[in-house]
């Protein structure tokens, strides 16, 4: 699923550090993709219930500790939203500073980014290498058609 985030960050213009971030702020809010959460309502990101933007959310649940959690149809349409965030908050693809604009609206703890970045890229860097490795490939078909 996570490769989806690769697909459409690149189709969207995002740079490989921006969407490397994106598969660490993955990796961290679904635990590598073993949350009940991530589970139970395909919400990879933690997103809480969106109340003012345009979103792919079906629903929320609400949490024991009063917070929420949207609920998606299915993952790839939670990997839609994510983008839909930051377009929604003028975060460009391509930000130099982009994990630090996206940590101070999107998680209100202070060390919000420097928990992301630390946190593994697992997944990045073979499907990265599955997406460029059939290029050398599709150029040579190309060129003698």
């Amino acid at each position: 699923m996570r490769a989806q985030i690769l697909l459409r960050g690149l189709l969207k213009g995002y740079s490989l550090k921006n969407i490397e971030w994106l598969y660490r702020q993955f990796n961290n809010e679904s635990n590598f993709g073993r949350s009940r959460l991530y589970h139970e309502n395909n919400n990879p990101f933690g997103m809480s219930a969106v109340w003012t933007r345009p979103s792919t959310q079906i629903n929320f649940s609400n949490l024991s500790d009063g917070n929420t959690n949207g609920i998606y149809k299915s993952v790839g349409q939670a990997v839609k939203d994510r983008f839909l965030w930051d377009k929604w908050h003028n975060i460009a693809p391509d930000s130099i500073n982009y994990a630090e604009e996206v940590s101070k609206t999107y998680h209100p703890s202070p060390t919000y980014n420097k928990v992301i970045s630390a946190t593994d890229n697992k997944g990045f860097g073979i499907d990265l290498l599955l997406l460029l490795l059939p290029l050398p490939i599709l150029i040579l078909i190309y060129s003698y058609a």
